[in-house]
Order: C-alpha cells, then structure tokens, then sequence
C-alpha cells in the first residue's frame, strides 16, 4: 500500500488543508477589511454627534422629519422631544385600522440603538447609527454618527446648515433652558414658549429701560473692543420674593432670542475650578444666570479659599473620597470678571436679600445694574387685575385711556369713595359696603313704566376701584396673582372679597406698609 494513501496521513493532509483554508479565509478578510476602511476612510466623511452639545438636538428634530421614518423597520419610540414642545419635534403614526395616534400622545422615531439606518440627502448616500457608551440605558452616553458616501465637506456643511435651521424654527417661539451636569457639560433640560414682555407688570419704565440696556450692549462688541472694555455686562436682581424677577429674566431671553444657562452654586461637587471651567464652556450669545445667589452664599460660598489643615472640617480627608468645600468668593469673583472670564454673555444674578451680598460682588464691573423688586404698586395692581380678566390678547390694552386720572403712585391715598372713580354714575347697586357692581344709564324715553337700563362697569373701573381697595406696597404679585385665580371668572367677585383678603393677611401679621396698622379690621 502506498505510504501516502494511510488513514493517518490522509487525515493530516485533510488537516492541513482545512488550516489552509481557514487561513486563507482569515487572510482574505484581513485585506478586505483594510480595502474598505481605507476605501470608506478616503471616499466616506463620517460625523459624529455626541449628546451633550447642541448639534445633538439639531440632528435628531431634523432626522424625526426625514420620510424614511414612515417605513423603515428598526425604530426607537421615545415621547422626548429634546425641549421642544411642537409640531416640527413630532411624528404621529396610525394603527393598523387607519385610525391615527392620539395627538396628546407626543411620540417622535428615531433611529434604533446599534442599527444602521440608510436614507439619501441631496444626491449622497447616508448611514445613521446610534450608539450608547459603557452604562444602562439611561445613563449611557448617546452618539449619533452619520457616514456619507462621498468626500464633499460642501454636504457636512449644508447638512448642518438645514439641521440648524430646523431646530430653529422648532424653537422659534421658545426660549431653551440649560443646566450643568456633574460631568461640568451644560444639557438642554427644558424649552419653554417665549413670554410677552407686556405680561410682566412692573412699575412704569423698568422693563422697558433693561430690554434697552441689554439690547445696546449686545450690538456693542467693537465698542467694548476699541475702549479695552470687557465685553461683559451684569444685573443684579433684588427684592422681596415673588415680584417678578425670574419672570423678567424668561421674558427678556424671549424678547433678546438668547437661551438662558442655569448656574446653581450650591450644586454638588462644585468648587471654584469646575466653576470657571462650566461658565468658559458658556456660548458667546446667552443669558447666565444664577438665582438666589444670597443662600449659596449662607449655605456653600465661602470668603477664603478651602483650608489645607487636615484638622479642619472642610478638608478633603474626611472619609474616603475627596470632598470639595464649594465655591468661594474669591472663586466667584475670578469666574464673573476675571481674566479667564467669559465674554459676551449677560449675567443675571437674583437675591431675595441684597444687604447679605458681599460689596465686592456687588461693585460695577460685575453687577453693573441694580435694579430693585418691591412688592405690588397700586398701578401694578390695577395692570394686573386688568389683564387677568381681559378678553382676547391683552397686549393690546391701553395703559391708560384718554382723558381718565391720574394712575396710582406709592403716595396717593385715595380714599374708597364711589364718587372718585366713578363720577359719572346717577344710581349704584353695591355688595359688601361700597362697591359697585353697575350703575344705571337714564332711558331715552319719559315713560316712567319703562324700566331702567342697568350697565355693567368697565372693566377699567372695576380694575381702579380694586386698587383702590389693596394698599400699595402691601402684597407681591404672586400672592395677587394667587387671589385672583380664586375668582379667575369672576371680577366682581374678586372686588367683593377683596377687603376680606386684605384683612386675613393683615391678622397674620404679615409684611405690611408703614402706613397701615399690622392688624387690618
């Protein structure tokens, strides 16, 4: 028998030449592999977009548009809608009986996790894949990447330019809130639909005068740059709670067309480094702001830096991890107006007590306007009952009609007299005392028969007389716009328990004028 024919050899040769196949086969795939990343690498551009920057958003409402949603078969289902609360931000589906998906049901596609997506833009193939980093699925990092076939920068250019755009027009009628995460990366956590400026009720010329100030500034960079001014401006918000201060600020981003980054100083694990390193990361073009900054500074904001006496409470060998002592005034100082400082952005800092502020965080160059929020004037109370209970759009009332009284001022004391407000009346129908309800109009006709013809007041007069009843300085319009929810269709029911509710607050010793007793009969 011929020795190249036994079992045992033609078993080796088998062997051999399985190993030769498996090894041409891993050599094959070895080239091919590195054909087509060189291929993909000199022909392909891919673009990646990670979650916490804001082309993130950008990419994801332009791809929830794109038709290939409707019939594709690897879907992700999500309700968020990255801040954005329209239509542009949504897909509505149907079921398979035709009948389509709630509208209240606010559900977008995207692509899903791990699986590649094709669709074509403007002649060029594209491949989406979202990809999750090391972590759950709620606590991982997404990244979006989207690989086009073809090397055209013109394509990369023109993608975003139509990606931003549609997040533009998304939130064109939206102010988008940011927060830091305790990575130190700032993420979208809200939009909320822009605030008229003619809803804010303040005393005559404040509002007015800020838009001014902040709209001056930011039209203002080649002036700051000729004079070596630092391009930065601040505003230091003060007063009692609930004046409007917050409420102001979301307006003024609205009317301005900037977003507005929160800055919390007592957030865990903040010191002055992460400090200075979240607010460089701030855009050119924004709203700062950092609210109630006087109980960071009971709580968390120190004047020295943190001691390096291991005996002292604050040092960071307490226990088995490093614990940061917070952000100190100095800190603070340096992060505002130092020489890293961001520039072009407004800041706006609240306190509910401004004596507690440090002077030095108070000096022009940091907070280079003071404005104050004191509680209601009787001219913001009337305003307020005005617009509460006007029918239609509001913006169009006028402040004052021709011919009518003067408006209220901190130092009228006019008195509740029917006849100051409502001259004119011939007859009055009253409720709780003296006020008035309506008045009869004389009839054209002699006839003593014929009945009298009874007008509701104006709702102008109803507003007079019921600031005529609520002392200036004496509620915040949050406690106003509070009462008056209680009666939110009702006026004349809010006029009539007016004097009731002035005497509650009154009884509970709370904040009053000077000038009226603390206990209001």
């Amino acid at each position: 028998m011929d020795p190249f024919l036994t079992a045992d050899v033609l078993s080796d040769w088998l062997k051999l030449i399985l190993i030769s196949n498996f090894l041409n086969a891993q050599v094959l795939w070895l080239v091919f592999s590195y054909v087509w990343t060189t291929l993909i690498r000199r022909f392909c551009t891919t673009v990646e977009f990670d979650e916490f920057d804001s082309t993130f958003s950008w990419i994801n409402v332009w791809l929830a548009q794109r038709p290939e949603w409707y019939t594709a078969r690897d879907l992700s289902i999500t309700t968020r809608s990255f801040g954005l609360e329209t239509g542009a931000s949504r897909q509505y589906g149907e079921y398979h009986d035709g009948s389509r998906c709630s509208e209240d049901l606010k559900v977008r596609k995207q692509p899903s996790f791990f699986v590649t997506a094709s669709f074509w833009y403007k002649g060029h193939y594209l491949r989406a894949t979202r990809t999750r980093s090391q972590g759950t699925a709620h606590v991982g990092l997404q990244t979006l990447k989207i690989q086009i076939y073809g090397h055209n920068p013109k394509v990369v250019d023109g993608l975003l330019a139509d990606a931003e755009r549609c997040w533009k027009e998304a939130k064109s009628e939206q102010v988008t809130i940011y927060s830091s995460t305790t990575m130190n990366q700032w993420h979208q956590v809200a939009s909320r639909p822009k605030r008229p400026l003619h809803s804010i009720i303040l005393d005559r010329g404040i509002k007015e005068d800020l838009l001014s100030d902040a709209r001056t500034f930011l039209g203002s960079r080649s002036w700051y740059s000729e004079r070596g001014i630092p391009f930065r401006r601040g505003y230091l918000l003060y007063g009692v709670p609930g004046s409007g201060k917050t409420s102001l600020i979301h307006s003024l981003a609205g009317e301005l067309g900037l977003d507005v980054y929160m800055i919390s100083l007592s957030r865990a694990g903040l010191d002055d480094s992460t400090l200075q390193e979240l607010i460089s990361y701030l855009p050119e073009r924004c709203i700062a702001l950092m609210e109630d900054i006087d109980a960071a500074f009971h709580h968390d904001v120190n004047r020295e830096p943190p001691s390096a006496d291991p005996s002292h409470g604050s040092f960071p060998g307490a226990g088995t991890g490093v614990r940061s002592r917070g952000v100190t005034l100095s800190g603070l100082l340096n992060a505002i107006d130092g020489v890293a400082a961001h520039e072009g952005r407004l800041l706006f800092a609240t306190t509910n007590h401004y004596e507690s502020l440090d002077p030095a965080l108070r000096r022009p160059g940091r907070m280079d306007r003071h404005i104050e929020f004191k509680l209601a004037s009787r001219y913001q109370v009337k305003e307020m009952f005005r617009r509460f209970y006007a029918s239609g759009n509001s913006a169009s009332l006028p402040l004052c009609p021709e011919k009518s009284a003067p408006l209220y001022t901190d130092e009228e004391t006019e008195t509740n007299s029917v006849e100051n407000w409502s001259p004119n009346s011939t007859a009055v129908s009253l409720i709780d005392g003296d006020v008035p309800i309506s008045r009869t109009v004389s009839s054209e006709s002699s006839d003593p028969d014929q009945p009298e013809v009874w007008q509701p007041i104006s709702l102008y007069e109803q507003a007079r007389k019921f600031a005529s009843l609520v002392p200036g300085r004496f509620i915040s319009m949050a406690e106003l716009q509070g009462y008056l929810m209680l009666h939110r269709s009702d006026p004349l029911s809010a006029i009539a328990g007016a004097r009731r509710f002035i005497a509650d607050k009154g009884n509970r010793g709370e904040l009053i004028p000077d000038r009226v007793s603390s206990k209001v009969v």
